[in-house]
């Protein structure tokens, strides 16, 4: 008899022991779910903000490069003399120089300028072509002047 009682005495303490454990693990799962699912939403926040600042930052670095070299006054004096020296080589050659160290101080794969007032592409190989309005390799040319 005095088994029997310890017995049941000892099945009702490990029932209360597994329960108690099941009660507790279901409680911690469901207050750290909640815990868990901000966390993620914090970390993918964090993910696409990254992802947005790096797109932009890809996207913006052109734009300010450009900017740098319209508002660049060596630039923009050495264009002054174009239409004297059209057939200079070493006109042609020096833009070339420019246009490749460009080119290679921000790792792009190509760099080159549109003289407005010749209407000369020049590519950081030398000059490319004379740009014509018919010629339809030319229409982004075309389309960005006139703001389409």
């Amino acid at each position: 008899m005095k088994n029997k009682i310890l017995l049941r005495t000892n099945i009702f303490v490990c029932t209360i022991i597994v329960l108690g454990f099941i009660i507790t693990s279901i409680t911690s799962y469901r207050s750290n779910l909640g815990v868990f699912e901000k966390d993620v939403e914090n970390v993918s926040d964090l993910a696409a903000d990254g992802i947005f600042y790096q797109i932009e930052s890809i996207f913006t670095k052109p734009v300010n490069v450009s900017l740098t070299m319209a508002n660049d006054n060596l630039l923009k004096e050495f264009l002054s003399d174009e239409t004297e020296r059209l057939d200079d080589d070493s006109f042609i050659q020096s833009m070339r120089d420019y246009l490749d160290a460009y080119r290679e101080k921000y790792s792009y794969d190509s760099v080159f300028l549109v003289s407005t007032q010749t209407g000369r592409y020049y590519h950081f190989n030398g000059l490319d072509r004379k740009m014509e309005p018919d010629n339809p390799e030319n229409v982004w040319y075309y389309d960005f002047i006139s703001g389409k």
